[in-house]
């Protein structure tokens, strides 16, 4: 199973990390990210896959094309924020992290606002 792939590298990855901040504290920063990358790399064939479901349910249900791609990029955003901010909470730079998921938000904010206009635009449609 692959979780047992992922768990293995994030533990090593973690071993490699703590030892790594007592020995040489600037190569464990250089550890951690080289392990998340590591662990991305392990869902992105998954995620994809993802991605094909929603395009294949939107096709069927005749969405607009757009609209799924939205909605792939903001959970690509909500993710990616996340893994972010838990980096630099992880090195004790939490106020940046913090940042980071406020601007995470606004971004999906403004990637979720077609997709709001044209919830508008057919509930207008079924009332007028």
């Amino acid at each position: 199973m692959e979780i047992f792939r992922i768990i293995g590298v994030g533990m090593v990855g973690l071993f490699a990390t703590v030892i790594l901040k007592e020995v040489k504290p600037e190569l464990a920063v250089v550890a951690s990210v080289v392990t998340g990358i590591a662990l991305l790399y392990f869902v992105i064939e998954p995620f994809s896959s993802a991605i094909g479901v929603f395009r294949s349910i939107a096709d069927q249900a005749n969405l607009d094309a757009s609209l799924v791609g939205g909605v792939v990029k903001i959970i690509g955003v909500g993710y990616l924020t996340e893994f972010s901010a838990s980096l630099c909470e992880d090195y004790g730079v939490s106020s940046v992290g913090k940042k980071m998921q406020f601007a995470g938000k606004i971004l999906i904010l403004t990637l979720s606002l077609p997709m709001i206009t044209s919830i508008f635009r057919s509930i207008g449609a079924l009332l007028g």
